[in-house]
């Protein structure tokens, strides 16, 4: 085998998905997809590790997974496990996909980082506030930055994420916990996360729009 097809073996990712109105159709229709998901890999001769893959079903009136009838899913006669989290491009999904899990992670991720601009604040040797305002804007607004049109699915999100870019402001300032971040804001020249994830999402699909795609163009038209 090539080098070349044994970069792409490692390095492949596969995704489906399936829209269907009943999950009693499910199990056949990926079932069918994965004997033919089969047939290709043995025909190129690439390779795919089955455990190492995930199914999930994101339905709103379907209470619990482990209720749903032909729930298993086989590829070369090997179970794919269900993950109730699986991590797509970055963006880890969740059952009512309004993204409240994967928000809670960048703010765990976020809050560590936190107290690397506390030690840039408060030591002898501590930064000005310009210094530590980019450092806020590389090390921790970028972590909040990704994706913004999976942000936006819940108010809940930004809420959260403003709460973070408040306690650097403060942190940054040397503002106590309870002051009001509006004038912190202002000081700082920085725009709300709200404001700022939908300026970012507005220049994402005006890239899209550019593209000249036309099944980009089409969801652009439908957002």
């Amino acid at each position: 085998m090539s080098k070349k097809v044994k970069k792409l073996k490692n390095r492949a990712i596969y995704s489906l998905l399936i829209l269907t109105s009943t999950t009693t159709g499910f199990s056949g229709q990926m079932q069918r997809y994965l004997k033919g998901l089969e047939i290709w890999l043995n025909k190129w001769r690439l390779k795919i590790t089955p455990h190492k893959c995930s199914f999930n079903i994101y339905r709103g009136n379907v209470p619990n997974l482990n209720e749903l009838p032909n729930r298993t899913l086989t590829l070369f006669s090997e179970k794919i496990p269900v993950d109730k989290n699986p991590k797509y491009l970055g963006v880890t999904m969740d059952k009512s996909l309004n993204y409240s899990f994967h928000t809670n992670q960048i703010k765990t991720k976020c809050n560590k980082l936190l107290n690397i601009l506390k030690c840039l604040s408060y030591k002898s040797w501590a930064l000005d506030t310009e210094q530590q305002l980019v450092v806020y804007k590389a090390l921790i607004r970028s972590c909040m930055e990704y994706a913004p049109p999976v942000l936006l699915q819940s108010k809940n999100n930004v809420e959260m994420l403003q709460i973070i870019q408040n306690k650097a402001l403060r942190i940054i300032y040397k503002e106590h916990s309870r002051s009001s971040s509006e004038p912190l804001h202002k000081r700082a020249n920085l725009e709300t996360m709200k404001v700022r994830l939908e300026t970012l999402e507005g220049k994402y699909w005006a890239r899209c729009k550019d593209s000249g795609n036309e099944l980009i163009n089409s969801l652009n038209r439908n957002h």
